[in-house]
């Protein structure tokens, strides 16, 4: 079952948006380095959607980080920030 890409509920995908792949920052413990980022195409529930199709980053922030505990929502939102951001920047223009 596919979930949405932005939100990561299990409402109903009903969309994709090709995106090219991208990064946004990296993370280095001890020798290991993880790649934060995206490949290929995002899976969009209709909230998500719409808020893709008006270029709502803040919108989609608050949207991924309704589900989160609070002691997470300051880190995860810069995170979101950042990754909707550059999404939003490489992928197509969409219609509401």
């Amino acid at each position: 079952m596919a979930i949405c890409d932005f939100c990561c509920t299990d409402a109903p995908v009903v969309a994709s948006f090709p995106c090219d792949d991208f990064e946004v920052a990296q993370v280095t413990k001890g020798d290991t380095t993880h790649h934060l980022g995206s490949k290929g195409s995002w899976a969009a529930c209709e909230t998500c959607r719409r808020l893709v199709g008006a270029r709502d980053v803040s919108g989609l922030c608050d949207r991924a980080g309704a589900s989160l505990p609070a002691f997470m929502q300051t880190e995860a939102r810069e995170l979101h920030r950042a990754m909707f951001s550059r999404f939003l920047q490489l992928s197509a223009p969409v219609g509401n």
